[in-house]
Order: C-alpha cells, then structure tokens, then sequence
C-alpha cells in the first residue's frame, strides 16, 4: 500500500510541474524583397555597336536604317513601376571625332524602341522619359531597339549641278543610355 501512494505522490507531482497546454500555437514568418529594377539584353539577343557606314554616298532624301538592333527587357518589382529614360550624350546627333560639333560636324539621327511602352522615330535632342508600372514587367517586357540616319549627300545641288557634301569627312560617334529606376 506504501508503494501505490508513493506512485501516486509522484505522478501528481509530475502532472502538477508540467507546462499548461495551447489548443494552437502561432508561427510569425517574415521576409524582404528589395526593388529590382532595370534593361537587359533580352534573352537569345544580342546587342552591338551600331554602325551606320559611310554616309558620303548616301542621298540626304535616302535613310539608312540599323533595324532591329537587338531586343532589351524591362523588368521592375516596385508596386509604383519604374521611369525609363533615354539620353544622348550629343543631344541626338553624331558628332565628328575631335570637333566641338556644330554646322558641318553634326549628323542628326531618330531611334525607336517598339511595343506598347515604345516610341517611334524619337530624336533624342533632349532626354526621353516615361513611367510604367504593372504586374507584366515582373517577369520583363521585351522591347526591339532601332536607328535611322539620312544620308549626306546632296545630289547635284551645288555649282554647275555638282554634288555637295552637308558635313566634313572623319569618324562622327554618340553615345545612348538607357536607364530604368523605380518609381
């Protein structure tokens, strides 16, 4: 009889010391995602220098089109989208190697970027700039990038019906950058 009421002391001194128990029990789980936003060569494209040639004997009346010239994506996270800008460093001309630009030394061009968030035949005197937004950009939007330039040669326009050249000869360079932050 002494043992089963010293089992029974125990096991009541056991039953008494334990934790109270929960019907449930909570877990608070938590992460970050930071913005993610910006213009890659879109996936199998490439992208090259763009390179118009010799425009010497390309009509003033006549375009020379580098088309397309790769694709690139778009691809933003932010809830507020993101603001695409597009600038030239000449302001949208070529400008001939070791001048300061101005008459003769300048070669205006247009770009174009397709899709519903492009622009066609943009000269980019000034800066380009535009805001989206939209779940379809989570997993990026493809967009084909193109030149335009005309040429430089007047055909019989000068003296006695002779030919002139609008700029002087050498190597005539821009620089274009497009760049994507998030709103």
């Amino acid at each position: 009889m002494k043992k089963i009421a010293l089992s029974a002391a125990a096991m009541m001194a056991v039953a008494t010391s334990a934790h109270a128990v929960d019907p449930s029990i909570d877990y608070n789980l938590q992460a970050t995602v930071g913005d993610y936003c910006g213009v890659a060569s879109a996936a199998g494209s490439t992208l090259t220098d763009v390179d118009f040639g010799d425009l010497s004997t390309l009509a003033t009346t006549a375009t020379n089109s580098v088309d397309p010239q790769g694709s690139i994506a778009y691809v933003c996270n932010d809830p507020d989208g993101f603001t695409r800008t597009v600038t030239s460093a000449n302001a949208g001309v070529l400008v001939r190697t070791g001048s300061s630009g101005g008459q003769g030394n300048e070669i205006p061009y247009t770009m174009t970027s397709s899709g519903g968030f492009g622009f066609t035949d943009q000269s980019l005197t000034s800066p380009v700039s535009n805001s989206f937004s939209g779940s379809n950009f989570l997993t990026g939007q493809n967009t084909n990038i193109s030149f335009k330039v005309n040429g430089v040669l007047s055909a019989g326009t000068g003296p006695q019906g002779s030919d002139q050249i609008q700029v002087f000869a050498g190597d005539y360079t821009d620089t274009v950058t497009i760049s994507v932050t998030a709103n």
